[in-house]
């Protein structure tokens, strides 16, 4: 079975539009619903173009099909509030 702890592949994608990792794998309660995730990641991307760019490259369409047989996700973009943005 192949590995996702190999995250040179993924790592190189998402650093090709400028994105960092602000959580991951840490401590987390859910406060309401029935969602139990036992993994949370939440990645910074400068805008939800530029995750489109990383989602839909080459780069990470080539290490996408190990992380699909290796577990599941769910992923959300959220455009962030640009009224509280420092210029």
């Amino acid at each position: 079975m192949p590995s996702a702890r190999n995250r040179t592949g993924h790592r190189t994608a998402r650093n090709s539009v400028g994105n960092f990792i602000l959580a991951r794998s840490g401590a987390h309660t859910v406060y309401e619903g029935d969602w139990s995730p036992r993994r949370i990641v939440l990645l910074k991307f400068p805008s939800i173009a530029d995750f489109d760019s990383f989602y839909y490259g080459a780069a990470y369409q080539g290490i996408k099909a190990i992380r699909d047989e290796c577990s599941s996700a769910r992923l959300v973009t959220v455009e962030g509030d640009r009224s509280s943005a420092t210029t």
